[in-house]
C-alpha cells in the first residue's frame, strides 16, 4: 500500500517543495499491520512516531530534489516551460524527472516484499508509473491526490489495483 502524505506547506503556496521532514495531521497514521513500512530517510524520524511502527528510509523514495529551485515560487522559476516540459532537463544543483522516475522505480524494482510506503504523492505517482511501465512523460498524465491511498500488488510483475483513492 502506498500513502501519499498531506501537501506540504510550500506546495499549498504555489512553491516547489524542500526537502526536510514531513508535517502530519494529527489523529495518528490510518492504516496499520501489512508487513514492513518505507519512507524517505529525512521523514524516518517524525513517521516512526505518528505511525508507532519504525520506518525504513530509503534515498529511492526521496521526494523530487529541485535543487536551487526548492522553495520557489513556480511564477519566478526561470525555465518553467522547460522544466515541465523536457523530461531530461536538469534545475541547476536538483534531478530531473527522468532521473527522479527511475530512481523510484529502482527502488519498485528492488522491492521483494509487501509492505506499506509513506511519501508525497509525486513518488507515489512515480511508483505507479514504474509499475505500469511508464517513464517520466507519463507523469503528466497521472494524477494522485496528497493524502490518498494507491496499492500495488505483485504477481510475476508489479500491477496496479487503487491510485488515489481517499484515506
Amino acid at each position: 500500500m502506498c500513502l501519499a502524505l498531506p501537501e506540504r506547506a510550500e506546495v499549498r503556496e504555489g512553491r516547489l517543495p524542500v526537502r526536510g521532514a514531513v508535517a502530519v495531521p494529527g489523529g495518528g497514521c490510518p492504516v496499520s499491520g501489512m508487513g514492513r513500512w518505507w519512507c524517505a530517510p529525512e521523514d524516518v524520524g517524525v513517521l516512526s512516531g505518528w505511525c508507532g511502527t519504525m520506518m525504513v528510509g530509503d534515498v529511492g523514495l526521496g521526494e523530487w530534489e529541485y535543487g536551487a529551485w526548492g522553495g520557489m515560487a513556480l511564477r519566478d522559476v526561470p525555465d518553467l516551460a522547460r522544466f515541465v516540459g523536457d523530461a531530461s532537463f536538469v534545475p541547476p544543483g536538483g534531478e530531473s524527472a527522468a532521473g527522479f522516475q527511475a530512481r523510484v522505480g529502482r527502488w519498485l524494482e528492488g522491492c521483494s516484499e509487501s509492505g506499506v510506503v509513506l511519501v508525497s504523492a509525486a513518488v507515489v505517482r512515480g511508483l505507479v508509473i514504474a509499475a505500469l511501465g511508464g517513464d517520466a512523460g507519463m507523469a503528466l498524465r497521472l494524477d494522485v491526490r496528497p493524502w490518498s491511498r494507491s496499492e500495488l500488488t505483485f504477481y510475476r510483475g508489479w500491477r496496479v489495483s487503487v491510485v488515489s483513492a481517499p484515506v
